[in-house]
């Protein structure tokens, strides 16, 4: 392999860039190395051989031949990751052999090459639309294909050849390309064949033969960074390549990154990089701590390792892997939800009797220290007159002229006898009396997640893609609505359980039955930790995003349901997955059995939101 000086000698001899210069020796060593089209078994004869090269050979006829495929770049070489199994370089594709997958149309398949390069870029996914026939709709990626290159896609194969396309059609270096799961089609109206597939074989092919080598680990990061703060990375680097990494000079080595999410981002490492100490030879590895920069929005994140070799990027000239991800966000916000009301509206609970699963403490909101407990020890609450009253048994009654708190110590459940069945929560305990609503209220204080976790509106067995975008619409919901009540100053809690025991608002909020939910099983909790902090937005805030059970072909607009003033996100679509059906509910938003529905038909979360919230994006609210 040439070394790097040679290769500058190469760059000035051909008059191109340095970068150029190193791909170019690769495809001298990678031409010189490869196979004559039409070889059927390697220089070895054997039988495993024959057999697999003919199997690359059959897939290569099946679909559109040397002219879609490319020619082969070498013979079939094993996967380190399987024993039996083999790849292929072809100028456009790379094919695998699977012989775990023997007897199946899928045991030759092309390798991710579409993923693989472009796994530093973001592609925006687009508002569902019912396809037709020169324009398809992909719920699987959220992306379409269109008129010519989807003749092509039908023509050659479709998912097996090139997979699901993960962009929709973008110009790139002046050419109008697109990308899929597996590869790459360009668009050239002046050339005889105008649709062709890119050249991502023979460009992984040139990388791999590079010098220009690495492999990033990262040992240790934090679980969770504040938006724009600084995160520590300790990396592991090896030079998997066949050229010395020098700290100086015209090729001078610098760790560098680049950020991917869900979401745009205009930062990358261009301008941090971090330097090496000393010269590393191939096969050797270097340790190196780095302070990064982390996104200024919250969300999940995957840092990609890369590096600079002078002015090139280490992933343009050759091969980089490794990356590391990480949760940007702020700490998850508390909320207050009024679980039990005593008053007027609800004669038949006089007092709230309070305990807890472990010793729990009693306060007034000022902070004084009321009492000690022990677990199951209960206190009756109740309030008259601007009077406070505590009656623990054995005890004097206790009064106080101010609202009490209640907290377990940690991994402690409260609990309040006049809700039943499963009246476990957790956090914390408020009880206080609001002049405003002439009622007393229990409330319970927790984080925002463990609220959403004791919600009963979606069943556990929803398809995973619906259950996501229900915990998504629930935050959404949750968030905008206690930053309406805390501006309008009047209910003492942020929302209530909507439960028979909080009759004033009985249906009005999200029915929350506390740690009684969790006898369901686990996918609500783990969904709600997969789309942390995620919610659906109208021109950058939380949308008080309402939902329903069930359309009947169609949903509502707000002003048709509620009256003025509407909302902009909030107008009636058609929904004919539900076409025949019943409507139950109120008719605005996300009908969940419509969610669950589309789920099964390959839609994803975001895809099933956008569809009944117009106008609408995702961000983070914390």
């Amino acid at each position: 392999m040439r070394s790097g000086l040679q290769l500058h000698k190469l760059a000035r001899w051909l008059s191109v860039p340095y970068s150029k210069a190193v791909l170019v020796a690769a495809l001298i060593a990678l031409v010189a190395s490869a196979a004559p089209a039409g070889v059927g078994a390697t220089e070895s004869g054997s039988a495993t051989d024959v057999s697999v090269e003919t199997a690359f050979d059959d897939f290569v006829t099946r679909h559109g031949g040397t002219d879609v495929i490319g020619p082969a770049l070498g013979e079939a070489t094993p996967l380190e990751f399987q024993e039996g199994a083999y790849y292929r370089n072809h100028r456009n594709f790379m094919l695998e052999y699977r012989p775990d997958l023997a007897g199946t149309p899928y045991q030759v398949q092309p390798s991710l090459l579409g993923i693989k390069a472009t796994q530093r870029y973001w592609f925006p996914t687009i508002k569902p639309f019912e396809s037709e026939e020169s324009v398809v709709y992909f719920p699987e990626t959220g992306h379409s294909l269109r008129f010519g290159f989807l003749d092509f896609f039908r023509a050659n194969g479709g998912i097996n050849l090139l997979g699901y396309p993960i962009s929709e059609e973008i110009a790139q270096d002046g050419v109008t390309v697109q990308y899929f799961q597996r590869g790459g089609l360009k668009y050239l109206p002046s050339d005889p064949v105008p649709v062709q597939p890119m050249p991502l074989g023979q460009d992984m092919a040139l990388k791999a033969a590079s010098p220009w080598r690495a492999s990033v680990i990262t040992t240790a990061l934090p679980e969770v960074a504040p938006p724009g703060s600084t995160a520590r990375f300790l990396i592991e680097i090896t030079n998997t390549g066949t050229v010395a990494w020098t700290p100086s000079g015209d090729q001078q080595f610098n760790l560098s990154y680049h950020w991917k999410g869900d979401q745009p981002l205009d930062v990358n490492g261009d301008s941090l990089r971090f330097p090496i100490p000393n010269s590393v030879a191939p096969g050797s590895a270097i340790t190196l701590q780095a302070d990064v920069p982390v996104p200024d929005k919250p969300g999940p994140f995957s840092i990609i390792w890369d590096a600079r070799i002078g002015e090139s990027w280490l992933s343009d000239i050759g091969l980089v892997n490794g990356s590391a991800q990480i949760r940007v966000g702020h700490q998850i916000p508390e909320v207050r939800v009024g679980i039990l009301e005593l008053g007027p509206a609800n004669d038949e609970d006089l007092q709230a009797t309070i305990s807890a699963t472990a010793a729990f403490t009693i306060k007034t909101l000022s902070g004084t220290d009321i009492a000690s407990l022990g677990a199951e020890v209960r206190v009756v609450t109740t309030y008259s007159d601007g009077i406070y009253k505590l009656e623990i048994s054995g005890r004097d009654p206790i009064l106080v002229t101010e609202p009490v708190l209640f907290a377990t110590a940690p991994g402690g459940l409260m609990i309040v006898d006049e809700i039943q069945p499963g009246s476990l929560y957790r956090g914390s305990f408020e009880f206080r009396h609001s002049p405003k609503l002439e009622s007393s209220w229990l409330i319970n204080i927790l984080p925002m997640d463990d609220y959403l976790a004791g919600l009963i509106e979606q069943g556990e067995y929803a398809p995973w893609e619906s259950l996501k975008a229900s915990v998504i619409t629930f935050r959404s919901y949750a968030v905008a609505v206690q930053s309406r009540i805390r501006k309008k100053n009047l209910e003492p809690f942020d929302l209530a359980s909507s439960t028979t025991r909080t009759p004033s608002y009985f249906t009005r909020h999200q029915f929350y039955v506390g740690v009684r939910r969790d006898y369901q099983g686990g996918r609500l909790r783990e969904a709600i930790e997969e789309t942390r902090g995620r919610v659906i937005t109208f021109e950058g805030a939380p949308i008080e995003a309402v939902y329903f059970s069930q359309a009947g072909g169609r949903t509502y607009t707000w002003a048709d349901t509620w009256g003025p003033p509407g909302r902009a996100w909030a107008v009636g679509v058609d929904d004919p997955i539900s076409a025949g059906w019943t409507q139950i509910g109120h008719g605005v938003g996300m009908p969940l059995r419509s969610a669950n529905a589309l789920a099964g038909q390959g839609y994803a979360a975001e895809q099933i939101l956008k569809k009944y919230y117009s106008g609408v994006e995702l961000g983070y609210a914390y």
